[in-house]
């Protein structure tokens, strides 16, 4: 497991480097109004801010399960919990790449081949950015924002790319060759070829009906969560709008690939808020609320749930 805690150790130091950005971006903001703005949030929404987090993290664990139940992996619930959270402690790898540690737990563990793993990590995203950008499409019917249409109109050309790209394997094993320059990913780039028909699999029609709104379900419950944290801070925003915020800095900090999108994500949802005219110390501190109460709630999680496997309860 040496692999693990070598990238768990790099995931510690990109967390320094986030908490440092934190302190930069405190001080850039009035530092007593953000300090303000903190003691005065209501923290009788926290509960029900991480249960939210924790039933979008269940739901996604059972997409997993479902999907590699398709190509005849099977494993329980609890398990599949376990093994989706050890890849949340990983969010902060770039572009979430450190989530491949998934598929070394699956063969160690369960002795399932990285060939029916491998593509499984690109194909949750696949199917995290169509439920993200749908919500995102559905939401600017009823509140249209023209600064936002331009990145979903290229994000659903990406997304259409990629769905091309699966079922023609030309461009598939083009796909793979760039791959193999990418460190992290270098070594899983032969069996995700080798897992062309995997990938289909996943990403089949029937699999395709079913996981899509799935996949919608799940960020709901993740939009939710940033809701209840726009009204721990007395902002009355409406859902659209906190929605429409979270979830497309969320994805312009994916895209940007950055560790845990750090900077990209919190100065987009920052700019977002404050042309609904909230004053930067207050939607500075709102943010890395939001972020600390999913993105590195999921990693912390993430991080025991790893533990537990290395003390092989798994």
């Amino acid at each position: 497991m040496t692999i693990s805690n070598n990238s768990q150790k790099k995931s510690f130091v990109v967390i320094f480097l986030v908490s440092l950005f934190y302190v930069l971006i405190s001080f850039i903001s009035d530092f007593d109004e953000l300090i303000e703005s903190f003691q005065n949030v209501q923290l009788i929404y926290l509960p029900l801010i991480l249960s939210l987090v924790v039933v979008s993290i269940c739901l996604k664990s059972e997409r997993q399960r479902f999907l590699l139940r398709t190509v005849s992996a099977n494993i329980s619930a609890k398990n599949s919990f376990v093994i989706f959270n050890a890849g949340q402690s990983l969010l902060v790898t770039p572009g979430s790449i450190g989530n491949v540690i998934k598929s070394k737990f699956l063969k160690d563990k369960f002795g399932i081949p990285y060939s029916k793993t491998a593509p499984l990590i690109l194909v949750e995203r696949y199917y995290d950015m169509l439920g993200i950008i749908s919500i995102i499409s559905l939401f600017l019917i009823f509140r249209f924002d023209e600064v936002l249409v331009f990145p979903i109109i290229i994000l659903t050309g990406v997304i259409f790319f990629v769905s091309f790209a699966i079922r023609n394997k030309t461009i598939f094993q083009k796909i793979t060759s760039f791959m193999k320059k990418i460190p992290k990913l270098d070594k899983f780039a032969d069996s995700v070829l080798e897992s062309h028909n995997t990938i289909s699999s996943f990403t089949s029609k029937k699999s395709l009906s079913l996981m899509w709104p799935y996949s919608i379900v799940c960020w709901i419950f993740d939009a939710l969560a940033v809701y209840f944290c726009f009204l721990s801070f007395d902002l009355t925003f409406d859902f659209l709008d906190t929605t429409l915020i979270s979830l497309t800095s969320l994805i312009l900090g994916t895209l940007s690939f950055l560790p845990g999108g750090i900077g990209i994500t919190e100065g987009s949802m920052i700019g977002l808020i404050i042309k609904h005219d909230v004053n930067l110390s207050i939607a500075t501190a709102l943010v890395m609320y939001v972020r600390l109460n999913t993105t590195w709630f999921s990693t912390f999680l993430g991080f025991l749930s790893t533990k537990m496997i290395l003390k092989k309860n798994v």
